[in-house]
């Protein structure tokens, strides 16, 4: 028997990482049954590693889709929001997810899979509340859920219009006989959901994997990366309009000239949807205030990535868009590393919940600018508990990950 495990994604984010700790865990504990892995082409040409782990000798095979598959989901996913809403008066998603729906689909049907894992259920939501017709059972991972992000910043407010129609359209999908296991990375929504009169047995957390860089000393990090004695900001993993980087950098272009001239801004990571030459003159007016900056715009290496963390004094998750977990609040908790984040969603609320740091409105840089001050003033963050952070990263750790991973792709009893 086969168990197919269907990626959509560009190669960008978590997608890789879940994909190799899966192969992982097949190595480890496998079954006597064929890992069937089917990926987009972008995917393997980034992570060449995974590319090579195709391995007969323990049922493991990893292939691309199809050129045909491949240019259909490129279509596809050029739509800038899942359709969610087109579920709702019709009982049927949009045309892309239909288009997306059919390609994991096929490649169930050509390996012939026992069981569909799907590594990314949020575009897929509204064909499983729609109940299109599959080839065999599904199990996957939720990413963003947002149905009770009200809830989680203003508790007993009522749900807006979009949380109320996720809602109903999760509890179409959990009444779904072909889904057999949800794994939902916000344990907030999980409990939720796992509540639910109809198909709540279906759900389980699913721990967002810590990745784990070299550790290094950080006297010795901070020497490398020549930060003198400033008080280092970082701004970790893809830069773009969502992850705020545009009203972080503005920000430090608004600070006084004796909070500035202690500051230096770590800018860490490839920029996907942003315009170079405002960043750069963002950049350029951040310097002028007096910030130092280290602007390295492209994927850091596991190396460089332990000497930021280590040699950071702040992590800025203060996202301006951004809905679901964040791996870079993990990695500076793991770090013992004090963030400043986005006060609503998900982060915000485990940034409370767990004391990692200080949370301020999404999306205003004088916010940011003011809270930057009083921490360089005061040399720390209140409310910032080193030991509770670490006790939070370690819940996250990879061996997590690939039980509850295993657990969904093992046959039903």
């Amino acid at each position: 028997m086969t168990v197919c495990v269907v990626d959509l994604g560009a190669g960008h984010g978590h997608h890789a990482h879940y994909l190799k700790l899966l192969v992982e865990a097949w190595r480890e504990h496998g079954r006597d049954e064929v890992l069937a892995i089917s990926v987009r082409r972008s995917l393997l040409d980034r992570h060449r590693d995974l590319a090579l782990a195709s391995d007969a000798n323990v049922g493991i095979n990893i292939v691309p889709l199809s050129v045909e598959a491949e240019a259909a989901v490129e279509r596809s996913l050029s739509t800038t929001e899942v359709p969610m809403a087109s579920v709702l008066p019709q009982g049927k998603p949009a045309a892309s997810v239909s288009t997306l729906w059919q390609v994991a689909q096929s490649v169930a049907s050509r390996f012939s899979a026992r069981h569909l894992f799907l590594t990314d259920l949020d575009r897929l939501m509204p064909a499983l509340a729609g109940h299109l017709p599959g080839a065999c059972t599904v199990s996957g991972i939720w990413f963003q859920p947002r149905f009770h992000y009200r809830a989680l910043s203003w508790p007993g407010a009522p749900a807006t219009a979009f949380e109320a129609a996720e809602k109903w359209m999760v509890a179409r999908a959990l009444a779904n006989p072909d889904l057999q296991n949800l794994l939902v990375l916000d344990p907030f929504a999980a409990a939720r959901l796992a509540d639910a009169s109809q198909g709540g047995d279906k759900v389980r957390w699913l721990a967002d994997p810590l990745a784990r860089y070299p550790s290094a000393d950080r006297n010795a990090a901070r020497r490398r990366l020549d930060l003198a004695d400033r008080f280092a900001v970082l701004h970790f993993g893809e830069l773009s309009h969502r992850k705020g980087i545009v009203e972080l950098v503005t920000a430090c272009g608004m600070l006084k000239r004796s909070v500035a001239d202690r500051i230096v801004l770590l800018l860490a990571g490839s920029m996907s949807d942003l315009d170079h030459s405002l960043i750069a003159a963002l950049i350029d007016r951040a310097r002028q205030a007096g910030c130092a900056v280290l602007d390295m715009p492209q994927f850091a290496s596991d190396a460089l990535a332990g000497d930021l963390f280590a040699g950071a004094d702040l992590v800025s998750v203060a996202y301006a868009r951004h809905a679901g977990m964040s791996g870079v609040l993990l990695s500076a908790a793991a770090h013992g590393r004090p963030v400043v984040a986005q006060a609503d969603g998900l982060v915000g609320a485990l940034t409370r919940q767990h004391n990692l740091g200080a949370v301020l409105p999404a999306g205003d840089p004088a916010s940011v600018a003011k809270l930057l001050g009083c921490i360089v003033d005061a040399g720390k963050v209140g409310g910032f508990d080193a030991g509770q952070a670490v006790a939070f990263a370690e819940r996250h750790d990879p061996a997590h990950f690939k039980k509850e991973v295993m657990r969904a792709l093992a046959p039903r009893r």
